[in-house]
């Protein structure tokens, strides 16, 4: 008989979906359980060089082969050939006779009881099961004990199977107290479901509005971006000749609205990795000239611009699937609609990853309740063994330690089968004892071990197996606050904080300054990205300026470069004023006018790099806030007087923080304080702003 390796990768979905006729779990009662399972693929080509057994025979040889009548021994995983599995039969059509769903139903149950066996968990006598390939429903009549053994190979198993991801990413407008609230309450938190919850609620009462929700559907690997709302193609640079002529260069195109996600499924499809971009302009762009004087006799040149107001956002995170996540704030500006109002805006990314099958049949667990024999009271076969009740510490119970999938990646290195033979040499080698009588087994298809040993023995597996797992990194959470007052005040809050690196107090008595209104909070940031990797916030005006002008050197019809200020081929000339312009020309074509972008607002970069096993987060950023509107510079000019060209249009009133600093996670630090100059609003007032940061180390899994 020509023998395959069984392909062990059974598509199983979200598991025990339906239960019927259960009891209390606690004991070992007969419970039906309906699975997601696409058992097709046990027919395709072998891809394992493994087989897992309750003993080294072949489950699916005939049962007069020597194979199936050598004595039992102990479970073990071995590289071993074994036959092609049963076919599970195909379900009556509607209206076949109740003797046909008899004679179905037991041969299912034969063929899925082999599978059972061969997945290491054994199926107790008077098992039945039903399955629908059209559906993918599987349905199983068994014990809780054997659930016990079955649950964990089916949730593991669940992780081949395709998903599609969902990412919903939705921006909302409130109350700046409600908003402020919501940053504060998700400080250290890892999941923000709760907070999206309220939030849902106050959009039900009219406390808050949905400013858009934005939905992209894609699957693991492949990136995917969505555009909508206005778009526009900004100038990226002007080419003037010695014409006069101008040429407009376009760069690439802007919308409105631009969210892009990059995810990739972690290996037991629990966690995502996500690196994503999202934008959203939530005012209209304001049209204005950027003019240029100087390059062409007294000419101006005007570029008519866009400037957009918005928000931007920009991280790699690794998030458990069916995640919500709060993943930014900021402050509206530039229309007189927010600056007179109170309002904040947050954004909360949303993931889902649902399995890629039909719609379950749910008729299945009623069809084998109506078929099957009643199961027997105390038939529950194939068990292990009752667990000593005895105190006696050398006593040896057994126990199936749940370990990552990586385990073996940390654990040991090496040909994969030899590594699965080994699992007990790998343990004995960290000093964990193994008696007479003692085993361990790695099943890798459940990501689990089972072991047989000492209970002191099973604490120490318990305890390397976490040791030796590969987790998805930790996340880390930055706040950021802006704070603004009399320069007095913020002079105290610096000396108050002078000799220590805890704030915190410093930081309380701000929110209290706030509340009284002594202090006003002017900015807000809130994000996360993963241990080592950048994330960006920007809010603000897109601003977009006249660059630095620049001579391109041309080659003369005899092929030589002009004598004009001796520069060398190929080198840039910067234009200083109008009375080089009559000599540059001659021997420069084009020349180039950039048009560059700048936030008029608030921007930062932070890499963090969580440090001394998480104690401390070290993390390197850049700050760069605006305090007051740019001031554009006049380009008429007296008759006669020169008109430089390339001088800077705009002069910006901005702070700009550059630093690498140690934080003590969830400790307020005071960062940085400057004076604010060139608001009209405050003229006559002394004021000054002070930077205050945070940063949170957000475990894996972390939950409300």
């Amino acid at each position: 008989m020509k023998s395959s390796r069984l392909l062990l990768f059974v598509f199983i979905g979200a598991a025990w979906i339906a239960t019927a006729g259960a009891k209390d779990e606690s004991s070992n009662e007969w419970v039906i359980r309906t699975f997601r399972v696409n058992l097709a693929v046990l027919n395709g080509p072998p891809t394992l060089p493994i087989a897992i057994t309750p003993s080294p025979l072949d489950p699916f040889a005939p049962a007069d082969s020597p194979s199936s009548t050598s004595p039992d021994t102990s479970p073990t995983l071995v590289p071993q050939p074994i036959t092609t599995p049963p076919q599970v039969p195909a379900l009556p059509d509607t209206g076949a006779s109740d003797k046909e769903w008899k004679a179905c139903l037991e041969k299912s149950s034969i063929a899925l009881s082999k599978i059972f066996d061969v997945l290491g968990a054994p199926s107790p006598a008077g098992m039945v099961a039903l399955y629908d390939a059209p559906s993918s429903t599987l349905v199983v009549r068994t014990t809780t004990e054997h659930l016990k053994l079955l649950g964990p190979t089916l949730e593991n198993l669940g992780s081949a199977i395709p998903r599609d991801l969902i990412f919903t990413m939705e921006v909302i407008e409130a109350e700046e107290a409600t908003i402020r609230n919501l940053v504060d309450e998700i400080n250290d938190r890892r999941e923000h479901a709760s907070t999206w919850k309220r939030c849902a609620e106050l959009l039900g009462a009219g406390q808050a509005k949905s400013l858009g929700q934005f939905r992209l559907a894609t699957h693991s690997g492949q990136p995917v971006t969505t555009q909508s709302g206005l778009e526009t193609t900004p100038v990226k640079e002007l080419q003037v000749d010695s014409s006069g002529r101008v040429v407009a260069i376009h760069g690439e195109s802007h919308s409105a609205v631009a969210f892009e996600v990059d995810p990739v499924l972690g290996p037991d499809s629990l966690s995502l990795e996500v690196a994503f971009r999202f934008h959203f302009d939530y005012a209209p762009a304001l049209e204005r000239a950027e003019k240029v004087a100087g390059l062409v006799g007294t000419s101006t040149i005007e570029v008519p611009v866009q400037d957009h107001q918005g928000a931007s956002l920009s991280a790699k995170l690794t998030l458990p699937v069916g995640a919500t996540k709060l993943v930014g704030v900021w402050r509206p500006r530039g229309t007189p609609e927010h600056d007179r109002g109170n309002v904040m805006h947050a954004a909360f990314l949303r993931t889902e990853a649902p399995l890629t099958l039909a719609s379950s049949r749910h008729d299945l667990s009623a069809l084998l309740q109506q078929y099957a024999a009643p199961p027997p009271n105390n038939a529950f076969g194939k068990q292990t063994e009752a667990e000593p009740s005895t105190t006696d510490p050398n006593a040896l119970i057994s126990r199936i330690i749940k370990v990552h999938p990586t385990f073996f990646a940390v654990a040991a290195t090496g040909d994969p089968t030899e590594r699965i033979c080994s699992v007990q040499k790998i343990l004995e080698a960290q000093g964990i004892p193994f008696p007479e009588g003692s085993s361990a087994t790695f099943n890798p298809i459940a990501s689990s071990i089972t072991v047989r040993n000492t209970a002191k023995s099973i604490a120490l597996i318990e305890t390397f197996a976490d040791s030796a797992c590969l987790l998805p990194p930790q996340q880390i959470g930055c706040t950021a606050y802006i704070i603004e007052g009399e320069s007095a005040l913020v002079r105290q809050l610096a000396e108050q904080s002078r000799s220590t690196s805890d704030h915190s107090e410093v930081w309380e008595r701000v929110k209290k300054l706030s509340a009284s209104g002594a202090l006003r909070i002017v900015e807000v940031i809130r994000g996360e990205s993963g241990s080592g990797d950048r994330a960006s916030f920007e809010n603000g005006t897109s601003r977009f300026n006249i660059g630095e002008v620049v001579l391109h050197e041309r080659e003369n019809p005899e092929g030589t470069t002009s004598n004009v200020d001796k520069k060398s081929p190929g080198e840039n000339t910067t234009v200083h004023g109008a009375s080089t312009q009559a000599s540059a020309l001659l021997r420069a074509d084009p020349i180039i006018v950039p048009v560059e972008s700048r936030v008029v607002g608030t921007s930062m970069e932070w890499d963090p790099v969580i440090a001394e096993g998480g104690r401390c987060v070290r993390v390197n950023f850049l700050l760069e806030h605006h305090f007051a509107s740019p001031v554009s510079r006049s380009t008429t000019s007296s008759q006669g007087s020169i008109i430089p060209a390339g001088v800077p249009a705009a002069k910006f009133h901005c702070a700009r923080i550059l630093s690498m600093s140690t934080l003590l996670p969830g400790i307020p630090r005071l960062m940085g304080t400057w004076k604010v100059e060139g608001a009209p609003a405050r003229e006559g007032r002394d004021i000054s702003q002070a930077f205050f940061l945070r940063m949170d180390v957000l475990p894996f899994g972390a939950r409300e």
